[in-house]
This record gives structure tokens, C-alpha cells and sequence, in this order.
């Protein structure tokens, strides 16, 4: 009986250093893990901090008194010059650079091949996108504005 609470004490002795090893693994783990955590806040801290410096500006420039020369293409944003030639899409969301225009539908971008639920024959023909993501379909017309 005596051996057997000997083994026994022992056995006890063995999990509770097992126990013990575990935790502390366990503990320089989640130390670990709340490191990182630590750096991906100020990471992100240091993001949100930019995009309110970006939006202050927004404000600050949305309160000047806006004109013609002040507007920017959606895509480049280089300021409208006197030459610039101004286009917009069907869809109408935004406006751009005529050439920024141009461009944009040389890209695998703008592209989006049409679903599979369709004719073989539609399915040859492109459908588009806008910068902004919405279906123009194959309608690439460019509506020129005179701003």
C-alpha cells in the first residue's frame, strides 16, 4: 500500500510539472501574441491616423469656394487645366480626363467578360465596368463635358 502511494505522490508530482511547464509555455506564447497585437495597433493606429489627416483635408478643401479650375479627374487627380478635355461615362459617377478615360478601357480593368448564362454569341462580346465598378455593358461612349 505504501508503494502504491508512493507511485501515486509521484504521479502527482509528475502532472502538476507538466501543469507547471505548460502554463508557462502558454504564457510566453500569449506574451508572444500580444506583442504583435501591440505592433498591429500602432500599425493601424498610425493608418487611422493618415486617413483623418486625408479626410481633414477633404473638409478643408470642400469649404473653399469651389469653381471650374478647382475640380480634379477622378483617376490622375491632376486639376483641370484650360485645355483639359472632360469626359464622363453613362453611368455618370464620376468625371475624368477624356485621355484618363481612354486609357482606362485599354485595361484588363475595365473588362469583364460576360456570364456564363448567356448565348454563345453574347458571351464573345465584352461587357464593361466604370472605375467605380458598375456594369456600363458595351456602351464605351464617353459623353464630353464643357466645363
Amino acid at each position: 500500500m505504501e508503494e502504491d502511494e508512493q507511485k501515486l505522490r509521484d504521479e502527482t508530482d509528475a502532472y502538476r510539472q507538466a501543469c507547471k511547464r505548460v502554463k508557462t509555455s502558454l504564457s510566453n506564447k500569449a506574451a508572444g501574441y500580444l506583442e504583435v497585437l501591440k505592433a498591429e495597433r500602432r500599425n493601424l493606429d498610425k493608418e487611422i491616423g493618415e486617413i483623418q489627416h486625408v479626410a481633414e483635408r477633404t473638409r478643408e478643401r470642400r469649404q473653399e469656394e469651389p469653381s471650374a479650375s478647382d475640380w480634379e479627374c477622378q483617376m490622375c487627380f491632376r486639376r483641370w487645366g484650360p485645355d483639359t478635355r472632360q469626359a464622363a461615362l453613362s453611368c455618370g459617377h464620376a468625371i475624368y480626363c477624356r485621355s484618363c478615360l481612354e486609357t482606362y478601357f485599354t485595361t484588363p480593368a475595365a473588362r469583364q467578360t460576360r456570364g456564363e448564362e448567356q448565348s454563345d454569341d453574347e458571351a464573345e462580346k465584352d461587357a464593361y465596368r466604370c472605375p467605380l465598378g458598375c456594369d456600363i455593358g458595351s456602351n464605351t461612349a464617353l459623353l464630353e463635358l464643357f466645363l
